[in-house]
């Protein structure tokens, strides 16, 4: 059976030493029921409150484009902490015919014994959760009473008191202003963000503004003074959402901070933004574009999203269209919209043409042996690299207990350096562990044609889906420019291809 790993640690005092320790006990259970290992996932410092974690995504749209038939987690709440989540992520593997095991709690989920007692796991790990979040809430909601921060960056315009209350900052409140009289003066967002830009503002990351960042900024009513805590609270879902209607859990507190706009000039904000928002486009209906997130702008590297326009006899164009250029205006970037079915059209293709027939078998797996080559000859040069270091600080470690043998304890600054080695030494060795067990186990040609009989039957599904499941599976990155389409695949065995669908490469 083929099987993929998946391991996380979250912030609360655990450390990179925890992923090492589950994927090896993971692997020693893979060993033992004689299951092949192809890929392992880890989320670090990543919370299991709810499934946005990165490797946990890109597992889940492995497992949907089926390279896997089992993942193997350490415990159930590796997995999640939230049983909304977790059954949800379990439904969708099971959907597509992936199970779920866990090395150390041993019961088979297929079982009446085994799911009673995965279902009492799941609400255990929950509950620890959600109690730890409820007493940190009590906190926050203190604080919000006494008008102080929870933490993060001010809001554009304000500044922190050492006592962690809200002051004006009076630069940028000028520009808040800026944006409210614009704004009632009929001004568009870019043309804002643009006056902004030129006066020198900034966003709290540094970057300069575009339309995105003013809408939020808007409908903030902490500018006329009224603090707004508890609005974005976890949902019944398990979700978060800004733009979530006044709850039980909303607390509101008025003049809870100093007031930057008055509240007619916000009121009159508000009403206008409502009117357009009732008079905005027709065109809102939702499309599906099978290219995204894997397709970037060659000009300034922003991604490219879909969008769709209808010409003056009604017949609708999908395109793909840079992000940047949107957001910050027309004179941002040089790069032209791409027809979507066009380019669609090119990429699948390309996949049915260099991998999905028979006589790529061969190709593919010369290119998946190349690839295991290249990726243990790697493996072996970063583990060099992370010996040498290795020994390097052990050699400050042995000298420094030679000294105290010879000589007695030395000052405090020089054993504080001495931990640091420790500290040093044990993130080297847990990361040489990592690595030495890291590298998959190659694949046969037997496995090769199975997964392209797959990923065949799935284009010929015509579902957007499975299709857009065997694009990511095949395609990583996708740029285009003014008169050109590169596109990176996941075997370098094949180059690049042009608009006129021709590749370049062996």
């Amino acid at each position: 059976m083929i099987v993929a790993l998946y391991a996380r640690y979250s912030s609360d005092n655990q450390r990179v030493e925890s992923i090492v320790a589950q994927l090896r006990a993971c692997r020693e259970y893979c060993q033992k029921y004689g299951y092949t290992i192809i890929k392992e996932y880890a989320d670090e410092a990543m919370t299991g409150t709810n499934d946005n974690r990165p490797q946990f995504q890109q597992m889940m749209r492995d497992a949907e484009a089926g390279m896997f038939e089992m993942i193997v987690a350490h415990k159930v709440d590796r997995i999640g902490r939230d049983e909304f989540d977790y059954y949800y992520n379990r439904h969708r593997l099971e959907a597509c015919g992936v199970g779920l095991a866990f090395a150390a709690q041993g019961f088979d989920v297929s079982t009446p014994e085994g799911a009673l007692m995965n279902n009492t796991l799941v609400g255990l790990a929950a509950y620890y959760s959600r109690n730890l979040a409820k007493e940190v809430q009590k906190g926050q909601r203190e604080n919000a009473l006494q008008g102080k921060t929870n933490g993060g960056k001010p809001l554009f315009g304000y500044k922190y008191a050492p006592d962690k209350t809200y002051l004006v900052d009076e630069h940028e409140a000028e520009g808040v202003r800026m944006i409210f009289d614009m704004y009632l003066q009929g001004a568009g967002y870019l043309e804002i963000a643009s006056a902004l830009n030129e006066r020198g503002f900034r966003t709290r990351r540094g970057n300069k503004f575009g339309k995105n960042s003013l809408h939020e900024l808007l409908r903030n009513r902490r500018y006329i003074g009224t603090v707004v805590w508890g609005h974005n609270t976890k949902m019944p879902n398990g979700k978060r959402n800004n733009h979530r209607p006044p709850h039980k859990d909303t607390l509101v507190i008025p003049d809870g901070c100093p007031a930057i706009i008055d509240k007619e000039t916000f009121a009159l904000v508000q009403e206008k933004m409502e009117q357009r928002r009732k008079h905005r486009g027709m065109c809102t209906a939702r499309h599906t574009y099978l290219l995204t997130p894997l397709v970037f702008c060659a000009h300034c590297g922003a991604a490219m999203g879909g969008v769709a326009h209808r010409n003056q006899y009604g017949v609708l164009y999908r395109y793909y269209r840079c992000q940047r250029k949107t957001r910050m205006g027309t004179d941002i970037c040089p790069n032209h919209s791409m027809r979507a079915d066009v380019l669609e059209d090119l990429i699948i293709g390309q996949i049915r043409k260099l991998f999905l027939n028979p006589d790529a078998v061969e190709k593919l797996m010369a290119s998946v042996d190349e690839q295991y080559r290249i990726l243990k000859e790697n493996d072996c040069k970063s583990l060099e690299g992370l010996k040498t270091k290795k020994a390097a600080v052990m050699k400050k470690i042995n000298s420094y207990l030679e000294y105290i043998e010879e000589y007695g304890m030395p000052d405090r600054i020089a054993h504080q350096r001495y931990q640091g080695w420790i500290s040093e030494l044990e993130k080297l060795e847990a990361e040489i562990s990592r690595r030495e067990a890291s590298v998959p186990a190659p694949l046969s040609r037997a496995v090769i044609r199975q997964y392209i009989d797959k990923y065949s039957n799935a284009l010929a599904s015509g579902s957007a889906g499975n299709i857009k499941n065997v694009i990511a599976a095949f395609v990583s990155k996708i740029k285009i420019s003014r008169d050109e389409i590169s596109v990176s695949f996941k075997f370098r065995v094949f180059g690049s291809c042009t608009d006129d669908g021709a590749v370049d490469g062996t």
